[in-house]
């Protein structure tokens, strides 16, 4: 309604001021009047604006930017034609100052609104690419542990551990804006658990990839050998561990059978036959 009232004040002022016999201090009051009109139009522009940008979807951000750059080329040229006569009445300040407020809540919102889209953006991407990696290095696993077999495969050993390296760089910056990402809007935080799980798989076989390395025949038998003799030893501590638990429990057992073979009340030392 104020704004239709405005906008009806712009109509018909500009006649008043034309119509012969105005007194000039009329004519200056009926002109700042005018103006107040005008720059209340371009207060609740700015204001609407503002409010339409907090509920703004990805695919309205260009079009309301557009109209966030129209609106502000417009009031940079009004404002910087009639700074004269605004810096000279207190009324016109005061709107100014208003609208100021409002085109900094409306920029704010803007790049609210991109920085929040643009974090979906980066967290739908890092779902992706991260969920198309487990097939990928499922087989980087079985080939670079049937290439540390031979030697000769040495070198492409090494130049695929490489390109994985470069691999997973690019998992890690996913999965960085990704927790970025869901940080900064909590609704993000129950995908992000299992997109973590994911990353720590892929975590694991990188891991495992980079330290494949070749190693002779014999090398590799004596490791598989003393990992069974570790085992071997575990087993036998946690057997000999275990008998001593049994024994200590069977003697508190049979020391208690034997107080319970004392007579009561007396101060015999010796059990009852």
């Amino acid at each position: 309604m104020s704004r239709i009232r405005y906008t009806l004040l712009l109509l018909v002022l500009p006649l008043l001021l034309s119509a012969q016999g105005t007194p000039p201090a009329e004519q200056d009051e009926l002109y700042l009047l005018e103006m107040q009109s005008r720059l209340q139009l371009f207060l609740d522009a700015w204001q609407g604006l503002a409010s339409d940008l907090q509920y703004s979807s990805l695919d309205s951000l260009k079009s309301m930017e557009q109209r966030l750059k129209q609106l502000d080329a417009k009031w940079q040229l009004y404002s910087q034609a009639q700074q004269m006569d605004i810096a000279g009445d207190e009324t016109l300040l005061e709107i100014v100052g208003k609208i100021q407020v409002a085109k900094q809540s409306a920029q704010e919102s803007l790049e609210k609104q991109q920085s929040a889209q643009q974090m979906l953006k980066d967290f739908r991407d890092a779902e992706t690419f991260i969920s198309s990696q487990d097939t990928v290095y499922r087989r980087l696993v079985e080939t670079t542990a049937k290439m540390a077999l031979v030697k000769q495969l040495a070198a492409r050993l090494d130049k695929l551990k490489g390109q994985e390296q470069l691999r997973f760089t690019e998992i890690q910056n996913h999965y960085d804006a990704a927790k970025k990402a869901a940080e900064a809007i909590p609704a993000l935080q129950d995908r992000m658990n299992k997109l973590q799980e994911r990353y720590i798989s892929l975590k694991t076989a990188s891991d495992k990839i980079q330290q494949t390395v070749y190693q002779p025949w014999i090398t590799r038998i004596k490791d598989y050998l003393l990992g069974t003799a570790a085992v071997a030893v575990i087993l036998m501590f946690f057997s000999m561990i275990t008998a001593k638990i049994k024994a200590a429990k069977q003697a508190r057992q049979q020391a208690k059978k034997l107080r319970d073979m004392l007579p009561q009340g007396t101060d015999r030392q010796y059990p009852v036959i």
